[in-house]
């Protein structure tokens, strides 16, 4: 008796038809997503972010919201604005010297390139500028957290041996350290994970 793969078969077209159709789907919505944001554009006088920062609520909807909205923009100059704040995020400048000037000149290129008026949309200058400040600083404390991930352990270092007495004392503040070295450490991940 010879075995039958003819359930494998229809399940391998019905993936393919599957994959087809989703193909098919993310190219009917990109081309169609320049023309959904015309038509808004032109039936509420506001741009995609405008919309964005007025009707969604604050915190991670609207950035995030915000955020595929920049990154998908065709615009050349919101390109070299994202390159600039990328790059203030990977050398952890976000929140440093120039913070203030990279959002205002940020928030300038946002209003020149969808000529909006700042005078006329005072709360979305003050939304998008917060959404600014979450999207890259994020992206910033991702790169630092990244650095430190990947710093490794030097016992000749004078601050690696500090901050490893300051992690045991501040898991086991009631069991003294018996040494440097010492099985006491496998506690830690029995105890306290």
């Amino acid at each position: 008796p010879g075995v039958s793969y003819s359930g494998d078969a229809a399940e391998v077209r019905r993936l393919t038809e599957m994959i087809s159709f989703s193909g098919l789907y993310w190219i009917f919505y990109w081309q169609c997503r320049s023309i959904i944001k015309w038509i808004l554009r032109q039936s509420t006088k506001l741009c995609e972010l405008q919309r964005i920062c007025y009707d969604k609520p604050a915190g991670n909807p609207r950035s995030s919201a915000v955020e595929y909205s920049l990154t998908h923009s065709k615009s050349q100059e919101i390109g070299f604005m994202l390159k600039e704040l990328d790059d203030a995020a990977t050398n952890r400048t976000i929140f440093g010297r120039h913070h203030k000037v990279l959002l205002e000149r940020s928030v300038r290129t946002v209003l020149k390139v969808k000529r909006i008026n700042p005078s006329s949309h005072v709360p979305f200058v003050k939304n998008f500028t917060r959404c600014v400040e979450h999207i890259w600083g994020y992206r910033q404390l991702y790169h630092i957290v990244e650095e430190l991930r990947l710093t490794q352990y030097d016992s000749s270092l004078e601050e690696h041996e500090r901050k490893l007495t300051r992690l045991w004392n501040g898991l086991c503040p009631d069991v003294p350290l018996e040494a440097r070295i010492t099985k006491q450490w496998q506690d830690i991940g029995k105890n306290h994970l």
